[in-house]
């Protein structure tokens, strides 16, 4: 008892303390932005270290940028012990801006506990601004009858229906939809529906949609073919893949060859896979030549997992004249999968030879992979330790593809050594402590189709490798050992983060970033720029700047080009697995990918932000809320949709 009545006298003098961060009569006019006041940065660094308790003190200041700061970093701790306190800001008679954080933060801790009084605040509440709040809080909170209860709200109001569509897709997000969803998604695609909710309807299709929606397929198909938004047709066209009525098929085919936005074409292709090869090829074929190349990319991915031995000869010859060198190599792997060819064996050593882009170099030898004859050479670039970090990586992946492939059984018959290989190059890759070399090897042993955890007399390389990898510089690796080892006990394969060593903010380097500060980026395909969101993400903003004045960034590779997804750099190795010897904060503002052009921080789970960063080619809601968005686009789209891996920074400045 003593100890309780202890802690609520701190608790109150706390309190007391919080109700004034800046005095009465202290300058407000902050010579940047918020963050350039210490007081405001003491609880940022609470906010940073997770601190839950002292947080909510401040929920209930007499200051109201204080109130702000700690009920906007809610969002980022996602600490279900603060759920009473966030329910009553959001009942209580606080600031609509207030309201709006508090309703977010709750949506961001993801437990059904809070549905009940989120229900109950979208009963009351009329400002449309936070009813938006709590109808997508509701989503990310979302148990099995949650998706009814949002299908069966009859909401007029436009933004209303935005905030139901969210509500809906982030409950899907969680797996959990409703047979009354379908009407609703189907609803939100009508042409005179707010923009942005046809964008989340036709997400929500992309992704969730299946052959359950055939009767809407007529609907779905006009919204691919006619919608005056790239980003509802690029969804919807993903959709149709579904369905098999004549005009799905047409719409999907006419996307692919004549619609105006290249990332509606590319998912066209992408939408093709269901359809009969005869009936889509020559549209696919006529896009490898497309004037953006990502369009190529994905037709030449196309013919990789559909194409037909009778067009052999075509991949051959086309391969050996194709003059982008990813196209090519996706080429030769569709025929390495379907022969064995000395014609191509010798084409392809002899271009291999002649190679110096690591990048082209990496994507021959995942080709390889695909192949017959080409295991020991594989290994040979597996265990050469001068050659590209990405060209090792791409060995192993290539290795294991091999190994579960269909000429596997073949190839042993040819040399039975290859069993034996393949079990000494796993143990070199985990003994290696090579973070990518690691990553891949551990993911292996939980393949119980190559039960691999028999072929081992003893283990304890798994043990020794784990237990000696650099944290948190290796934490990719750490945590698919760790599965791996819990697997091999019989405990699931499961791993939580460790605790790891955390970069503080550097409070001197925020005060100084100006409040809409912009940064250059020089490529090798042109110039971009993007705005900072330095009030939403300090401690990301910060060490991003510190980085960029270093020259940090200056001659890093574009390293990762995921088609109409994101461009990714800033990877000291060069293959996506390097980072910096500490890690930041995960900061979640109430900020969306709902456009093209959003920077957001690539990251191996929560809190283990580093320095490689990612620009959207389109909107990514499923990112939403879990990776940190610090800036956005203002100049320069068009050479981020035209950046190809091996593409680098040439310089990156703060513009002045």
């Amino acid at each position: 008892m003593q100890k309780k009545n202890l802690l609520t006298f701190f608790l109150a003098i706390l309190s007391i303390s919080c109700n004034k961060v800046i005095d009465n009569g202290q300058e407000r006019n902050f010579t940047n932005h918020f963050f350039s006041n210490q007081g405001y940065q003491e609880i940022y660094n609470l906010v940073d270290a997770r601190k839950t308790d002292s947080l909510t003190a401040y929920f209930f200041s007499d200051d109201q940028i204080a109130q702000k700061v700690a009920i906007n970093g809610m969002a980022s701790v996602q600490d279900s012990a603060a759920i009473p306190e966030l329910q009553e800001v959001l009942k209580g008679d606080f600031p609509s801006e207030l309201k709006v954080s508090a309703a977010f933060a709750l949506g961001q801790t993801g437990n059904n506990k809070a549905e009940n009084s989120l229900k109950k605040a979208l009963a009351i509440e009329n400002n449309p601004e936070i009813q938006i709040k709590i109808l997508e809080a509701l989503g990310k909170c979302a148990n099995e009858s949650t998706p009814d209860y949002l299908a069966m709200l009859s909401l007029s109001n436009d933004s209303l229906k935005y905030g139901q569509a969210l509500g809906l897709y982030r409950a899907g997000v969680k797996g959990y939809h409703s047979s009354f969803t379908k009407e609703k998604i189907a609803e939100f695609l009508h042409p005179n529906v707010w923009v942005k909710t046809r964008i989340i309807a036709a997400n929500y299709l992309s992704r969730f949609g299946d052959e359950s929606f055939s009767e809407y397929a007529t609907q779905i198909a006009n919204s691919a073919r006619f919608d005056s938004a790239a980003y509802v047709r690029m969804n919807t066209i993903i959709a149709l893949q579904n369905f098999e009525d004549s005009h799905s098929m047409e719409t999907i085919k006419n996307g692919i060859a004549s619609d105006p936005d290249y990332r509606v074409r590319l998912n066209a292709i992408r939408a093709a896979d269901k359809l009969d090869y005869n009936f889509i090829n020559e549209e696919i074929w006529k896009a490898l030549d497309d004037e953006n190349v990502n369009v190529g990319i994905v037709a030449a991915e196309y013919f990789s997992k559909k194409g037909i031995k009778a067009d052999l000869r075509k991949y051959i010859d086309r391969a050996k004249v194709e003059k982008n060198w990813r196209i090519r190599s996706i080429l030769i792997g569709t025929v390495f999968n379907m022969a064995s060819l000395k014609e191509m064996d010798d084409f392809v050593y002899h271009y291999y030879s002649q190679i110096e882009n690591n990048y082209e170099k990496a994507a021959i030898v995942q080709a390889m992979g695909k192949g017959f004859h080409h295991f020991s050479f594989l290994q040979n670039q597996l265990y050469n330790e001068k050659i590209a970090p990405v060209i090792r990586t791409a060995a192993i992946e290539a290795m294991l593809a091999f190994r579960k492939g269909a000429h596997y059984g073949k190839a042993v018959k040819f040399k039975g050594s290859i069993p034996e290989d393949f079990k000494k190059s796993l143990k070199y890759a985990i003994e290696s402590k090579d973070i990518s070399l690691v990553y891949y090897a551990a993911q292996a042993f939980r393949d119980e189709a190559l039960n691999l955890k028999e072929s081992y007399d003893n283990l304890d390389f798994l043990y020794e490798t784990r237990d000696n990898l650099n944290l948190p510089l290796d934490i990719e690796a750490w945590l698919e050992l760790e599965k791996t080892i819990n697997y091999i006990e019989g405990k699931g394969a499961i791993a939580s983060l460790p605790k790891t060593s955390k970069s503080e903010i550097d409070w001197l380097e925020v005060a100084s970033i100006k409040k809409n500060q912009k940064v250059k980026v020089e490529t090798n395909k042109g110039e971009i720029e993007f705005k900072l969101f330095v009030e939403k993400t300090p401690g990301t903003t910060s060490l991003y700047t510190s980085l960029i004045k270093e020259g940090f960034f200056d001659g890093k590779t574009f390293h990762r080009v995921a088609p109409n997804f994101v461009v990714q750099g800033g990877c000291p190795r060069g293959d996506g697995f390097g980072g910096l010897p500490q890690t930041i904060r995960s900061e979640f503002a109430d900020t969306y990918y709902d456009d093209e052009g959003y920077v957001g921080v690539a990251s191996a789970g929560k809190d283990t932000e580093s320095c490689q960063f990612f620009i959207t080619h389109s909107p990514t809601p499923h990112l939403d809320g879990r990776y940190t968005i610090f800036g956005k686009v203002t100049n320069g789209m068009e050479v981020v949709h035209q950046l190809e891996i091996g593409d680098f920074m040439q310089k990156m400045t703060l513009v002045p």
